[in-house]
């Protein structure tokens, strides 16, 4: 797999795609920003198949670049409440984070600036400078305490739940908001959540709880069944009750608020030209150019530099798919 560096010289817009650059899922008031693809982790129920043993080539945004398209984006909006740095892998792998988050936390307009990370590169010093870079809020996924279940639903013996606890304490020293966000594996973590649930409550931090997605792309756990939302809200209620926590959230509870919609740039079913920018995501998958927006050309053996008719097979959430 390649590493593929998307910066203005590649001419490659960044909104478009949902692995990289801004994501904007629905008309409210929170943004997700995704610098890099890279991780550091092999987690066996990856939605996004990501890691070192990932099959997907890896981007790494350029950050002036990618801070003028947040720019560019928060003046249409006007006022965005939350600026969200994720990734489909790990976001402290981005060479430019505390960087990034000061870039953002300058721009008008942006009201608050949080984070997700596994929370394994976490260090004494690292955490102090998201701290000075102004980081509002940090998420961290764990999803076991235990030592070796940790690292078997991490997916490396690299990882080290323990060093994880330490920086969940340095995090509490600071100014950042914090979160736990363990992922809920039905029949596999179910001890292990609510482990999680009273540790939560004895450091004094949020707890969100994530259901667990199966993604045609992704990694799938053996003998672990998908709930349907419903079973999953109704086992978030049982926990509520027995420990008394709030478990359910809603975009109300974070501060986020219905905001104008961006524009759709690509309507589906219409044919647009094309320009063959970089390798995609996928294999058979090229990254394109239309309209001010990136694409994703699926099943496509053109070269790069090659502009080419195609048609829009999918346009939700400014995501754009064309063939």
């Amino acid at each position: 797999m390649e590493m593929i560096k998307i910066d203005r010289e590649s001419g490659i817009p960044l909104i478009g795609l949902a692995y990289i650059g801004v994501v904007l899922r629905s008309n409210n008031s929170l943004i997700q920003v995704r610098p890099t693809t890279l991780c550091n982790m092999n987690c066996g129920f990856c939605s996004t198949d990501a890691g070192c043993n990932s099959r997907h080539n890896q981007y790494v945004v350029e950050l002036g670049w990618l801070l003028e398209w947040v720019k560019a984006v928060v003046e249409h909006y006007e006022e965005i409440d939350w600026v969200h740095i994720d990734s489909v892998g790990e976001v402290m792998m981005y060479k430019d984070l505390f960087k990034l988050i000061k870039g953002l936390k300058k721009i008008k307009g942006v009201g608050k600036v949080s984070m997700v990370t596994n929370g394994s590169l976490l260090t004494k010093d690292n955490i102090k400078k998201l701290e000075d870079a102004g980081l509002d809020k940090l998420n961290i996924s764990m999803h076991s305490l235990d030592k070796e279940k940790a690292r078997l639903l991490f997916g490396t013996k690299a990882y080290d739940v323990d060093k994880v606890i330490r920086a969940v304490k340095l995090v509490k020293k600071t100014g950042i908001e914090l979160w736990i966000t363990p992922v809920y594996l039905p029949g596999l973590n179910d001890n292990d959540i609510e482990e999680l649930i009273k540790f939560s409550m004895k450091n004094n931090c949020g707890i969100g709880i994530q259901k667990y997605e199966v993604h045609k792309y992704g990694r799938k756990i053996k003998k672990v069944k998908e709930q349907n939302y419903f079973q999953f809200y109704k086992k978030l209620d049982e926990w509520e009750k027995r420990f008394n926590v709030k478990l359910k959230y809603g975009a109300s509870d974070i501060g986020v608020r219905k905001v104008k919609q961006l524009p759709v740039k690509l309507e589906k079913g219409k044919i647009y030209a094309v320009s063959v920018m970089k390798e995609g995501w996928m294999k058979g998958q090229m990254i394109g150019a239309a309209e001010n927006r990136a694409v994703t050309l699926v099943d496509c053996d053109k070269n790069k530099g090659a502009v080419i008719k195609a048609r829009v097979i999918e346009n939700k959430n400014n995501i754009y798919m064309v063939k």
